[in-house]
């Protein structure tokens, strides 16, 4: 125990120096380190790390080189696939001295693996350590992790005109999902893909589980809605819904879809947030002292604002879930988190992580995808 902590406090020591860029300190420290754990694969890998970043670049083609073989060796290669994503192009450095051979990133992937690259790796939680080997193979993109694409290639995506409204629809889940006329086949196809594989299992977007799900008798909102496919996704067990989209393009396709449960479903084309006005109305108005027992809310940044104009639907709330969307801005996730907290909500995160490309990134660059939150009467 000692030795693994001596270890951990010497790593952080380097991983301070790395992170303020004192690549010779740093350099000079791993050395060090390395007298006392010569086998360590995390120092051998930094210390790679540091001829980079310091233009040695031959002296860390060598260094990277014995370190991938030393980590097949010991048969340790868990936390960066980035050492095998070099060797491809290492033996072009050393026998030619061609330093173009080496791998280049995007300036964003770059910045993020840097960043990590001078952390404690012992501290990286699992689900980024697998992100980032997703950024070193494939760069960045919302969702780093291979089966997330993978459920977008593999999702079954039949697209149908409907020859009377002439506008496109797929049959999801066995109910006609309608899209814009202005859609063609292919971007149709692109956006429909897309919300399938928002919602696949290992997702930071997935909005329910098996254990966090819209009951039998429900009223239900959907807070941001664009084709609605949550809501058609509970429109069977729900017992009434509100849709809310602010684009007035996505009505007469919402209308379309939700035409066979008109009796139930009321489309309000307008924004959420904290108070009213002509284009916005608030939760706490449109349902004026009546309940509600599930809210999806995600709608690009103004989470907060729409809990703000609900909240007395929700302190007054006995028996609520609801699942809001954490990554538009950087600190939505403790915001919402402790905002909730307050109301007397159990919270529970989404598993793995997003980069929203969309925004500013800053360290630590990825964010939590959403929160689900549940408060029931004692």
């Amino acid at each position: 125990m000692d030795h693994i902590n001596s270890k951990n406090f010497e790593l952080k020591i380097i991983s301070n120096e790395l992170l303020a860029e004192n690549y010779d300190k740093a350099q000079e420290l791993i050395v060090r380190a390395l007298e006392k754990f010569p086998d360590d694969i995390e120092l051998l890998f930094k210390l790679g790390f540091t001829c980079v970043k310091k233009g040695e670049l031959l002296q860390a083609a060598r260094r990277l080189v014995s370190l991938a073989n030393h980590c097949l060796e010991k048969n340790e290669f868990q936390f960066f696939s980035a050492i095998e994503y070099y060797m491809e192009f290492l033996d072009l450095v050393l026998n030619n001295n061609d330093i173009s051979a080496m791998p280049q990133y995007s300036s964003v992937s770059q910045e993020i693996l840097n960043f990590y690259y001078c952390q404690v790796f012992s501290e990286i939680p699992d689900s980024i350590l697998t992100a980032l080997k997703y950024l070193e193979c494939h760069g960045e993109r919302a969702y780093p992790y291979v089966e997330i694409h993978n459920s977008y290639a593999f999702a079954q995506a039949d697209f149908q005109l409907d020859p009377i409204r002439q506008c496109g629809y797929f049959i999801h889940n066995g109910k006609k999902l309608y899209y814009m006329a202005s859609f063609d086949k292919q971007k149709s196809m692109h956006i429909y893909k897309c919300a399938c594989m928002e919602q696949s299992e290992t997702s930071p977007h997935r909005y329910l589980t098996d254990t966090f799900n819209v009951s039998a008798g429900d009223i239900v909102m959907d807070i941001g809605a664009a084709e609605a496919n949550f809501t058609l996704d509970v429109i069977e067990r729900c017992k009434k819904a509100y849709v809310f989209e602010p684009d007035p393009l996505w009505i007469e396709p919402l209308t379309y879809t939700f035409e066979p449960w008109a009796e139930k479903v009321t489309i309000i084309n307008k924004f959420v947030s904290d108070a009213p006005n002509e284009n916005t109305v608030t939760i706490d108005e449109v349902l004026n002292g009546e309940t509600v027992n599930f809210m999806k809310i995600d709608i690009e940044g103004f989470e907060l604002k729409c809990l703000q104009g609900a909240i007395q639907t929700l302190k007054n709330s006995t028996d609520i879930k609801i699942v809001i969307c954490t990554y538009h801005r950087a600190n939505d996730a403790e915001i919402l988190k402790q905002f909730l907290e307050d109301l007397g909500f159990t919270i529970e995160f989404s598993d793995n992580y997003m980069l929203f490309l969309y925004d500013t990134l800053t360290p630590p660059y990825f964010r939590k995808g959403l929160i689900r939150a549940t408060k029931k009467s004692l």
